[in-house]
């Protein structure tokens, strides 16, 4: 389900987990990075939107976990 106006932010719902998954642009080097903002218990659109803002990591004790994987934009 998209979670945003702008088509980069996803929410991936299954019964008992929810995966929130975004786009960012480097604007310095034009390189698409995929982020995972979000994976756990299951959560309702509203909710889905503010772990995608939460600042986390490993470290952050929110709980959120974030995952980052770059793809370079073809030429």
């Amino acid at each position: 389900m998209p979670l945003d106006q702008h088509g980069r932010l996803w929410a991936l719902s299954t019964r008992n987990s929810t995966y929130v998954v975004g786009v960012e642009v480097d604007p310095a080097t034009d390189e698409a990075l995929v982020l995972q903002k979000y994976w756990g218990t299951s959560l309702p659109p509203q909710a889905a939107r503010e772990a995608a803002t939460m600042s986390a990591g490993p470290a952050n004790p929110s709980g959120a976990g974030r995952h980052v994987t770059s793809f370079s934009r073809p030429s």
